[in-house]
């Protein structure tokens, strides 16, 4: 903290040199921030419950932003991985009100969107149609999570060492039986994976091949 303390005292010494500001106006700032923000406690207000307090701040924040010629969205880091982004953009729309009511309409979501995706990998509109309903497929998925209360870049990270476990225990099968994976029909990749998913204990996993004859 003391260490914390002194990059403020420094930056704010810098610009007082500069004519820029003093620390007394970063304090004063920020106490009337807080003040401001917080009606319910520094003021006559009263709420009753914490979904009130939310929505209270929800509201101050937007004329605040509003004031600044700011919106919602625009504070979400542009450096965040794709799926962490999309859960902070659903979570910050949702605190005004656009989200779905519960997980069932978030999955209704991701089974509309997967409908979408593969009108478009069926029609002859080429490559862009699909990269944009991909988009909005991962969107969604990712929304679904933020309601079911689990992290999908995590849950992503998981699955992908899952994969990786399983592709490996299946090379190491063929290597043993001196074969190559080209060798192999979709049947013969079936049966390897199944056994690498029944070797690792786990059930069910990412990335399973296509039946016979789909591939």
């Amino acid at each position: 903290l003391g260490d914390l303390l002194l990059q403020v005292v420094f930056l704010a010494q810098v610009a007082r040199e500069r004519g820029q500001f003093s620390i007394r106006e970063v304090v004063e700032t920020i106490r009337d921030k807080i003040v401001r923000r917080h009606p319910h406690v520094f003021g006559s207000q009263r709420m009753e419950t914490a979904e009130e307090v939310l929505h209270q701040w929800e509201r101050i924040k937007s004329r605040e932003r509003q004031a600044a010629g700011t919106f919602l969205l625009q504070g979400t880091p542009v450096s965040l991985p794709a799926l962490l982004k999309a859960w902070r953009l659903a979570a910050k729309a949702a605190r005004v009100g656009f989200d779905w009511k519960s997980a069932a309409g978030a999955l209704e979501k991701v089974e509309e969107e997967l409908g979408e995706l593969r009108e478009a990998a069926s029609g002859a509109g080429g490559a862009e149609p699909i990269r944009h309903e991909i988009g909005d497929l991962l969107f969604a998925v990712a929304n679904l999570a933020r309601h079911l209360r689990v992290d999908a870049e995590s849950a992503l990270q998981e699955a992908n060492r899952r994969f990786t476990e399983r592709f490996t225990h299946m090379e190491q099968a063929l290597r043993r039986a001196g074969r190559q994976f080209e060798e192999l029909g979709p049947a013969e990749l079936d049966a390897l994976w199944e056994a690498a998913k029944g070797a690792a204990g786990i059930p069910g996993a990412p990335g399973d091949p296509p039946a016979e004859g789909q591939k």
